[in-house]
Parts: C-alpha cells; structure tokens; sequence
C-alpha cells in the first residue's frame, strides 16, 4: 500500500486522497469504526476519536509520519509476524516489549476515559503537567500544592478519594451517625480520643484509631474501563468452556 502522501503538504490532492485511503482501510477493519485511534502528531494513537474528528485531525495537524505500519487500524504487522523464524527465547522478549507498550497505551487510554465525566478537571491535570514546577529553586509563583489539602485534591480528580472515619478502639463501634458526637464508646466505655502515656490525659481532637475507608465504585469503574481488563475479570463466567471435566488452575482453590 502507497503510503508516500503521509510526508507530502497537508493541502495537496495526494495528502487528500490518502487520508480518504486511510479512513477507509481502518473502518473496514477495526473492531469499532465509530471510536478509532487517531495518529495524528498531537494523539499519536493514544486517543480514541470518531473517524470525523480524526480527519480533522490529520489535516489540522498532520498524520504522525513515524507510524508506518498502522497495527491500530488493522495492517498487520508483518516484522512481528517474521519473529516467528527466530528462537523462543527472542520471541519471549520481543513480546514482552511489544506487549508492554501496549500496556501502556492502555493505561493512557483508560485514564482518559474516566476523566470523561469531568473533561475540565481533566483538561486542568494535562495543563498543569505542562508548567514548570522547579524553574528557579521554588519562587513564589512556582506550582508544587501548598497544602497536604490540596495535594489530596488533585488525588481525588484522579478517583483516589477515600475518608478517614474515627474507630473504637477495642472495634466495637464506628464514630459515624448516631455515634458521630460521642466521646466515648457506648459499649466499653473507651474514650474516643487519644491518651497521653505519661499524665494520661485526653488529648481531645486527636482520635484513638482511624478507619481509613477507600469507596469500591470508583476503583470498579477503573477496573472494568478497560475491554481487555473486562475481559479478564468476566472470564470465569464468560470464558470458560463447560465441558464437566476438571481444568486446572481455573478450578482450584483462589
């Protein structure tokens, strides 16, 4: 296949033509022609967009003329294939490597679409990421959070949220709701608040024990955002093959 228009002007027919050329190898052959890889300069393949937007793309910012194997658009990979001649050994490695970067993608990808809910948040992290953050030992208008408070923040943009609920400490009770304004645990007896060893006062404010509660949902969306991580998690309902017979490991003991 000619893939010379990929260096030629943005604004000539050959670049025109191939860009159609291109647009519809890959709709023909990927899995889901409505969310594609877009490789222009700017996503390099690390963004999902419509075929649309990834015409656009290619015209406003041209096509990422390093990819000349379009393995995300259904070409395949031919000097992968050839690996095949060679010993276990280099084919063991040459995967690792190949699936690493995947892997990566992935990750990229992923992180992407859970920030989809909230774009601006989003679009404020890649921004940030951008600025200097040590140009000149720290000056006043430098980036780095101010405040454990705001480093937590920008934690919880990413779904790291968690909350830290005060504890009995002999665990008989959680001081939340009903127990939310006590001071001592209603069942023992034990103060809710930390003891000095020496002059054995309450040091109120400061709590015996601290239950650091992490919400599931949040990490199950991240879980499950990824089709090939859904895959895995699914399998045991979705994959295996009934057939009355005992299959090790995937019937022994988790």
């Amino acid at each position: 296949m000619d893939k010379s228009w990929m260096s030629n002007s943005r604004l000539s027919k050959e670049y025109k033509d191939g860009v159609d050329q291109f647009l519809k190898f890959a709709i023909a052959r990927t899995s889901n022609p409505q969310l594609m890889r877009c490789p222009c300069r700017s996503c390099g393949n690390l963004v999902f967009q419509t075929s649309e937007e990834i015409r656009y793309h290619l015209f406003s910012k041209g096509i990422d003329q390093r990819y000349k194997t379009w393995i995300w658009h259904g070409e395949e990979d031919f000097t992968r294939a050839s690996t095949s001649k060679k010993n276990g050994k280099n084919r063991f490695v040459e995967s690792f490597k190949y699936d690493e970067v995947v892997n990566t993608i992935e990750m990229v990808n992923d992180a992407f679409e859970y920030s989809k809910d909230d774009p601006k948040s989003f679009q404020t992290l890649l921004e940030d990421a951008e600025k200097p953050l040590y140009p000149d030992m720290l000056p006043n208008s430098n980036e780095i959070p101010s405040s454990i408070k705001e480093a937590k923040k920008t934690m919880t943009t990413l779904g790291f949220e968690y909350e830290k609920i005060h504890a009995c400490p002999n665990d008989c009770i959680l001081y939340r709701n009903e127990y939310n304004g006590l001071s001592a645990c209603p069942t023992c007896k034990t103060s809710r608040w930390k003891v000095k060893d020496k002059s054995n006062k309450e040091c109120k404010g400061v709590p015996a024990k601290v239950l650091w509660y992490f919400p599931p949902i949040p990490r199950f969306k991240r879980m499950f955002q990824s089709s090939q991580t859904t895959r895995d998690l699914t399998w045991h309902v979705n994959g295996r093959e009934v057939d009355r017979k005992l299959h090790h490991p995937a019937d022994s003991p988790s």
